[in-house]
C-alpha cells in the first residue's frame, strides 16, 4: 500500500493539502531557487488556461489512478489539483 497523509496525524483539511503538495505533487526538482513550477505556470498563463491546466492534472490522475499500483498517492494527487482549482475559482490566489 502507498504511504499517504494517514501516516502522521493531520490536523484539518488545509494541512492535508499542504502535505501531499509537498510530498506528492511538488517534491524538491520543481523548485528552482525561490520559483516553484506551478507558481511559473499560474504567472505565464491566463487563468482560463491555468484553470485547464489543474482540471486536466485532476483527471489526468483519476484516469489513471487504477492502472499503476498507486491508487491512493494519485488520488491525494487528483485532490491537491481540485483544491488549487477550487481555490483559483473563488479568487484565494
Amino acid at each position: 500500500m502507498a504511504k499517504d497523509f494517514t501516516d502522521r496525524k493531520i490536523k484539518n483539511a488545509t494541512e492535508k493539502h499542504q502535505y501531499i503538495y509537498q510530498k506528492e505533487v511538488n517534491p524538491s526538482h520543481y523548485t528552482d531557487g525561490d520559483i516553484e513550477c506551478i507558481d511559473a505556470l499560474q504567472s505565464m498563463l491566463t487563468e482560463e488556461q491555468f484553470i485547464g491546466f489543474l482540471r486536466g492534472n485532476a483527471f489526468k490522475y483519476q484516469w489513471r489512478c487504477m492502472k499503476k499500483g498507486e491508487t491512493a498517492k494519485d488520488l491525494e494527487k487528483s485532490s491537491w489539483f481540485l483544491n488549487k482549482l477550487m481555490e483559483v475559482l473563488h479568487g484565494e490566489k
